[in-house]
């Protein structure tokens, strides 16, 4: 869920919600909501499959979702330290009560729940895609389908 602080993020909170995994990334880095999902599920993956590249899952989703490998590079991407638009992803083992869930992280960060992810022509460039006014209809495709190329080097 993308989310509007109320101030920039100073740190990043440990542990906000018991048997919840919690990941929090700088907006500009997310496409959208299917762009932040597919990441999650290709790092939740590349950990059952012991095909993960990083020791993490926060640093497993910057890989996926930039689809950069040097995770230097993918953290610095990501980072949401200083951002007042941040995306939040959460994994459980569990189903979940999506309107609860989604006012208990607004409530926990001092948030309000936004419908704006990252500008698509900026990311689009980010990932090598010169002429975007031929394929503007279609870059958050190809920008998942981009971040999805270092699947093939794992």
């Amino acid at each position: 869920m993308a989310l509007k602080l109320s101030e920039p993020l100073n740190e990043i909170p440990e542990n906000l919600f018991e048997g919840l995994k919690v990941v929090l990334t700088r907006s500009s880095s997310v496409a959208s909501s299917r762009h932040a999902a597919i990441a999650a599920y290709r790092a939740l993956r590349a950990f059952k499959e012991g095909k993960n590249i990083t020791r993490n899952l926060e640093s497993e989703v910057a890989v996926c979702l930039t689809g950069e490998r040097q995770i230097h590079k993918a953290l610095k991407r990501t980072n949401p330290i200083g951002a007042d638009k941040v995306v939040s992803i959460v994994v459980s083992a569990q189903p979940m009560e999506w309107n609860k869930l989604s006012a208990k992280v607004c409530e926990t960060l001092k948030a309000a729940e936004i419908d704006e992810f990252g500008p698509l022509q900026e990311l689009a460039k980010d990932f090598g895609v010169e002429n975007i006014l031929s394929c503007s209809e279609r870059l958050e495709l190809i920008i998942v389908e981009k971040s999805a190329l270092v699947e093939l080097e794992r």
